[in-house]
């Protein structure tokens, strides 16, 4: 691509793409009044295992790690901090707190985040295209304005990349 594109933009299409690796049904991104994006994704939380849920939320701030390492750039990755109930860091603060109650080891927790922070950095370079391309189009979203939908997310991974979107088309939901 070799375009600086908006910190913002690349997070949530971090989370986009991580959710549909992990076949979370993708409905949309859209820009909330305020200007804060968020990508519209459900899931079974019952069938949903929370490994999947930790790596999603973790995925735009890896995300723009990896933007600001190819760039050269320090922007700020967005995931926010743990008191804050709206950031990614809340909800995996949460995970992490049922895993602790499975196996309170710390060193464990400590290699389960950093081997998930792994996994999600090695599918995200993966579909770095996919990440860029929906960037640019989540870059386009006004606040309260008209949202990314999951048909023209659809539209955009398959022009980056058929092959992931022929594993992940069925994922994308109307809303």
């Amino acid at each position: 691509m070799g375009t600086h594109l908006c910190h913002n933009a690349i997070h949530e299409a971090g989370h986009v793409v991580i959710a549909l690796s992990y076949r979370f049904k993708v409905v949309e991104v859209a820009m909330k009044p305020h200007g804060m994006l968020a990508t519209r994704t459900t899931f079974d939380p019952a069938k949903t295992m929370p490994y999947l849920v930790y790596g999603m939320k973790v995925a735009g701030a890896v995300a723009v790690e990896i933007h600001n390492e190819k760039y050269g750039t320090t922007d700020d990755n967005g995931f926010g901090v743990a008191d804050d109930p709206a950031s990614d860091a809340a909800l995996t603060a949460k995970v992490t707190t049922y895993l602790r109650a499975i196996d309170p080891t710390p060193t464990h927790l400590a290699k389960f985040e950093a081997q998930m922070r792994t996994m999600v950095r090695r599918k995200l370079c993966e579909h770095w295209t996919s990440v860029e391309v929906l960037a640019q189009e989540i870059e386009r979203l006004t606040p309260s304005g008209v949202p990314l939908r999951a048909s023209r997310i659809g539209e955009v991974i398959c022009l980056a990349n058929r092959a992931f979107y022929e594993r992940i088309k069925d994922n994308l939901v109307a809303s």
